[in-house]
Protein backbone atom coordinates (compact mmCIF):
# COMPACT_ATOMS: atom_id res chain seq x y z
CA UNK A 1 0.00 0.00 0.00
CA UNK A 2 2.35 2.56 0.82
CA UNK A 3 4.48 1.59 -2.55
CA UNK A 4 1.57 2.32 -4.55
CA UNK A 5 0.53 5.62 -2.84
CA UNK A 6 4.62 6.41 -3.37
CA UNK A 7 4.66 5.31 -6.97
CA UNK A 8 1.11 7.88 -7.64
CA UNK A 9 2.58 10.39 -5.74
CA UNK A 10 5.77 10.40 -8.38
CA UNK A 11 3.42 10.31 -11.19
CA UNK A 12 1.59 13.28 -10.20
CA UNK A 13 4.96 15.32 -9.81
CA UNK A 14 5.97 13.66 -13.29
CA UNK A 15 3.19 15.14 -14.49
CA UNK A 16 3.58 18.45 -13.25
CA UNK A 17 7.24 18.82 -14.17
CA UNK A 18 8.03 18.61 -10.34
CA UNK A 19 10.48 15.60 -10.94
CA UNK A 20 12.97 14.64 -13.73
CA UNK A 21 10.41 13.49 -15.88
CA UNK A 22 12.49 14.80 -18.77
CA UNK A 23 16.21 13.58 -16.80
CA UNK A 24 16.04 9.83 -16.23
CA UNK A 25 19.75 9.66 -15.54
CA UNK A 26 18.65 11.82 -12.12
CA UNK A 27 15.69 9.75 -11.14
CA UNK A 28 18.18 6.40 -11.57
CA UNK A 29 20.79 8.45 -9.29
CA UNK A 30 18.26 8.84 -6.65
CA UNK A 31 17.26 5.63 -6.65
CA UNK A 32 20.91 4.18 -6.16
CA UNK A 33 21.31 6.79 -3.38
CA UNK A 34 18.41 5.27 -1.84
CA UNK A 35 19.38 1.71 -2.37
CA UNK A 36 23.12 2.83 -1.12
CA UNK A 37 21.26 3.70 2.15
CA UNK A 38 18.86 0.93 2.59
CA UNK A 39 15.87 2.15 1.63
CA UNK A 40 15.14 -0.36 -0.81
CA UNK A 41 11.57 0.60 -1.13
CA UNK A 42 12.32 3.75 -2.12
CA UNK A 43 14.85 2.66 -4.51
CA UNK A 44 12.57 0.08 -5.96
CA UNK A 45 9.74 3.09 -6.33
CA UNK A 46 12.13 5.10 -7.95
CA UNK A 47 13.65 2.48 -10.53
CA UNK A 48 10.49 1.58 -11.23
CA UNK A 49 9.29 5.10 -11.79
CA UNK A 50 11.98 4.86 -14.69
CA UNK A 51 10.84 1.98 -15.89
CA UNK A 52 7.60 3.51 -16.19
CA UNK A 53 8.57 6.54 -18.27
CA UNK A 54 9.89 4.12 -20.81
CA UNK A 55 12.85 4.19 -20.47
CA UNK A 56 15.03 0.72 -20.22
CA UNK A 57 18.42 -0.72 -20.02
CA UNK A 58 19.82 -4.03 -18.75
CA UNK A 59 21.67 -2.02 -15.96
CA UNK A 60 18.33 -0.23 -14.95
CA UNK A 61 16.64 -3.78 -14.72
CA UNK A 62 19.29 -4.99 -12.67
CA UNK A 63 19.47 -2.79 -10.07
CA UNK A 64 15.37 -2.68 -9.88
CA UNK A 65 15.64 -6.46 -9.67
CA UNK A 66 18.22 -6.27 -6.61
CA UNK A 67 16.24 -3.81 -4.95
CA UNK A 68 12.84 -5.93 -5.40
CA UNK A 69 14.89 -8.74 -4.41
CA UNK A 70 16.25 -7.03 -1.75
CA UNK A 71 12.59 -6.50 0.11
CA UNK A 72 11.71 -10.24 -0.65
CA UNK A 73 9.53 -9.59 -3.65
CA UNK A 74 10.86 -12.96 -5.57
CA UNK A 75 8.52 -12.19 -8.94
CA UNK A 76 9.16 -8.57 -9.38
CA UNK A 77 13.01 -9.47 -8.76
CA UNK A 78 12.98 -12.21 -11.24
CA UNK A 79 10.92 -10.37 -13.87
CA UNK A 80 13.50 -7.69 -13.52
CA UNK A 81 16.79 -10.29 -14.17
CA UNK A 82 15.16 -11.80 -16.80
CA UNK A 83 14.45 -8.43 -18.48
CA UNK A 84 18.13 -7.29 -18.15
CA UNK A 85 19.20 -10.71 -19.56
CA UNK A 86 16.68 -10.24 -22.38
CA UNK A 87 19.13 -6.94 -23.09
CA UNK A 88 22.33 -8.33 -22.45
CA UNK A 89 22.62 -12.35 -22.28
CA UNK A 90 26.11 -11.82 -21.21
CA UNK A 91 25.05 -9.70 -18.01
CA UNK A 92 26.69 -12.53 -15.56
CA UNK A 93 25.76 -10.85 -12.69
CA UNK A 94 22.28 -10.74 -13.36
CA UNK A 95 22.03 -14.39 -14.13
CA UNK A 96 23.78 -14.81 -10.88
CA UNK A 97 21.25 -13.47 -8.95
CA UNK A 98 18.44 -14.94 -11.05
CA UNK A 99 20.10 -17.90 -10.08
CA UNK A 100 19.46 -16.83 -6.69
CA UNK A 101 16.42 -15.48 -6.71
CA UNK A 102 14.64 -18.75 -8.34
CA UNK A 103 16.08 -20.79 -5.44
CA UNK A 104 13.16 -18.59 -3.39
CA UNK A 105 10.25 -19.46 -5.17
CA UNK A 106 7.87 -22.68 -4.68
CA UNK A 107 7.69 -24.22 -7.54
CA UNK A 108 10.92 -26.51 -8.62
CA UNK A 109 10.40 -27.57 -12.01
CA UNK A 110 12.89 -29.67 -14.38
CA UNK A 111 13.06 -28.87 -18.06
CA UNK A 112 13.14 -32.44 -19.74
CA UNK A 113 16.19 -33.27 -21.55
CA UNK A 114 17.67 -32.42 -24.42
CA UNK A 115 20.16 -33.46 -26.95
CA UNK A 116 23.86 -31.67 -26.47
CA UNK A 117 23.63 -30.56 -29.45
CA UNK A 118 20.38 -28.41 -29.37
CA UNK A 119 21.18 -27.21 -25.74
CA UNK A 120 24.30 -25.98 -27.58
CA UNK A 121 22.31 -24.04 -30.27
CA UNK A 122 19.93 -22.74 -28.24
CA UNK A 123 22.98 -21.18 -25.96
CA UNK A 124 24.23 -19.83 -29.07
CA UNK A 125 21.63 -17.96 -29.92
CA UNK A 126 20.53 -16.62 -26.39
CA UNK A 127 24.65 -15.36 -26.44
CA UNK A 128 23.96 -12.21 -27.79
CA UNK A 129 20.88 -9.91 -28.27
CA UNK A 130 19.53 -8.89 -31.22
CA UNK A 131 21.63 -5.84 -31.33
CA UNK A 132 24.74 -7.22 -30.71
CA UNK A 133 24.70 -10.08 -33.43
CA UNK A 134 23.59 -7.17 -36.26
CA UNK A 135 26.74 -5.19 -34.59
CA UNK A 136 28.41 -8.24 -35.45
CA UNK A 137 27.28 -8.87 -38.90
CA UNK A 138 28.35 -5.07 -39.66
CA UNK A 139 32.05 -5.18 -38.35
CA UNK A 140 32.29 -8.73 -40.45
CA UNK A 141 30.69 -7.35 -43.72
CA UNK A 142 33.49 -4.18 -43.45
CA UNK A 143 36.13 -5.92 -42.60
CA UNK A 144 35.41 -8.32 -45.86
CA UNK A 145 34.92 -5.04 -47.58
CA UNK A 146 38.49 -3.88 -46.90
CA UNK A 147 39.92 -6.98 -47.72
CA UNK A 148 38.42 -6.57 -51.11
CA UNK A 149 39.86 -3.73 -51.94
CA UNK A 150 43.77 -4.93 -52.02
CA UNK A 151 42.61 -7.83 -54.37
CA UNK A 152 40.93 -5.45 -56.52
CA UNK A 153 44.19 -2.82 -56.77
CA UNK A 154 46.90 -4.95 -55.44
CA UNK A 155 49.54 -5.45 -58.83
CA UNK A 156 51.06 -8.44 -56.28
CA UNK A 157 49.57 -11.90 -56.96
CA UNK A 158 49.74 -13.56 -53.15
CA UNK A 159 48.11 -10.46 -51.72
CA UNK A 160 45.29 -10.62 -54.09
CA UNK A 161 44.80 -14.49 -53.39
CA UNK A 162 45.26 -14.03 -49.43
CA UNK A 163 42.81 -11.04 -49.77
CA UNK A 164 40.34 -12.99 -51.79
CA UNK A 165 40.42 -16.00 -49.68
CA UNK A 166 40.32 -13.78 -46.38
CA UNK A 167 37.25 -11.85 -47.73
CA UNK A 168 35.13 -15.09 -48.47
CA UNK A 169 36.30 -16.31 -44.88
CA UNK A 170 34.40 -12.83 -43.39
CA UNK A 171 31.57 -12.87 -46.12
CA UNK A 172 30.62 -16.37 -44.51
CA UNK A 173 31.08 -15.40 -41.06
CA UNK A 174 28.46 -12.55 -41.96
CA UNK A 175 26.13 -15.00 -43.70
CA UNK A 176 26.41 -16.98 -40.69
CA UNK A 177 25.66 -14.13 -38.04
CA UNK A 178 23.35 -12.81 -40.05
CA UNK A 179 21.04 -16.01 -40.22
CA UNK A 180 21.85 -16.33 -36.36
CA UNK A 181 19.88 -12.86 -35.53
CA UNK A 182 17.35 -13.95 -37.80
CA UNK A 183 16.68 -16.93 -35.96
CA UNK A 184 17.13 -15.28 -32.68
CA UNK A 185 14.67 -12.61 -33.87
CA UNK A 186 12.34 -15.71 -34.71
CA UNK A 187 12.59 -17.13 -31.79
CA UNK A 188 12.25 -14.55 -29.57
CA UNK A 189 9.07 -13.66 -31.72
CA UNK A 190 7.12 -17.01 -31.35
CA UNK A 191 8.27 -17.35 -27.97
CA UNK A 192 6.69 -15.35 -25.24
CA UNK A 193 7.57 -15.84 -21.71
CA UNK A 194 5.91 -14.36 -18.93
CA UNK A 195 6.41 -14.29 -15.16
CA UNK A 196 3.66 -15.56 -12.60
CA UNK A 197 2.85 -12.53 -10.34
CA UNK A 198 0.15 -13.97 -8.24
CA UNK A 199 0.89 -15.68 -5.12
CA UNK A 200 -0.87 -18.67 -6.62
CA UNK A 201 -2.83 -19.35 -9.13
CA UNK A 202 -4.43 -22.46 -10.35
CA UNK A 203 -4.30 -23.46 -14.26
CA UNK A 204 -7.34 -24.73 -15.43
CA UNK A 205 -8.74 -27.20 -18.58
CA UNK A 206 -9.65 -24.13 -20.29
CA UNK A 207 -10.26 -20.40 -20.21
CA UNK A 208 -13.10 -19.60 -17.67
CA UNK A 209 -13.16 -19.06 -14.10
CA UNK A 210 -15.54 -22.23 -13.47
CA UNK A 211 -12.84 -24.65 -15.61
CA UNK A 212 -11.37 -27.62 -14.15
CA UNK A 213 -8.37 -26.63 -12.29
CA UNK A 214 -5.43 -28.88 -13.44
CA UNK A 215 -2.35 -27.93 -11.04
CA UNK A 216 -1.53 -24.79 -9.01
CA UNK A 217 1.95 -22.67 -9.38
CA UNK A 218 3.24 -20.10 -7.50
CA UNK A 219 4.56 -16.45 -7.68
CA UNK A 220 8.22 -16.29 -9.46
CA UNK A 221 7.51 -19.12 -12.01
CA UNK A 222 8.57 -18.95 -15.59
CA UNK A 223 5.88 -20.08 -18.02
CA UNK A 224 5.80 -19.40 -21.94
CA UNK A 225 2.47 -18.42 -23.30
CA UNK A 226 1.64 -19.94 -26.45
CA UNK A 227 -1.66 -18.66 -27.24
CA UNK A 228 -4.01 -15.83 -25.56
CA UNK A 229 -8.07 -15.93 -25.53
CA UNK A 230 -9.75 -12.67 -23.81
CA UNK A 231 -8.33 -12.42 -20.66
CA UNK A 232 -6.72 -15.75 -20.70
CA UNK A 233 -3.41 -17.12 -21.63
CA UNK A 234 -2.66 -20.92 -22.26
CA UNK A 235 0.51 -21.31 -20.96
CA UNK A 236 3.48 -23.95 -21.17
CA UNK A 237 5.66 -24.80 -18.11
CA UNK A 238 9.12 -25.75 -18.34
CA UNK A 239 8.15 -29.54 -17.78
CA UNK A 240 5.79 -29.26 -20.74
CA UNK A 241 2.41 -28.94 -18.75
CA UNK A 242 -0.34 -26.84 -20.31
CA UNK A 243 -3.08 -25.00 -19.42
CA UNK A 244 -5.22 -22.12 -18.77
CA UNK A 245 -4.20 -18.93 -17.04
CA UNK A 246 -5.99 -15.68 -16.07
CA UNK A 247 -3.73 -12.96 -17.64
CA UNK A 248 -3.70 -11.14 -14.72
CA UNK A 249 -1.80 -13.56 -13.13
CA UNK A 250 1.24 -12.73 -15.04
CA UNK A 251 3.32 -10.37 -16.62
CA UNK A 252 5.13 -11.16 -20.22
CA UNK A 253 8.57 -10.64 -20.28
Amino acid sequence: MKKSILILILFWLAGSGLVWAGNPGQLFEKANAYYQSGAFDSAAVYYDSVLHLGYESAELYFNAGNAHYRLGEIAPAIYNYEKALKLNPRFEDARFNLQLARLRTVDKMEAPKRSVISVWWRDLLRSRSADQWALISTVLIWIAFFLAVPYLFSGRRRIRVFAFFSALFFLFLTLLVFFLNIENYRINKNSREAIVFAPNAYVKSEPGRSATDLFIIHEGSKVKVLDAAGQWYRIQLSDDKQGWIPAEAVRVI
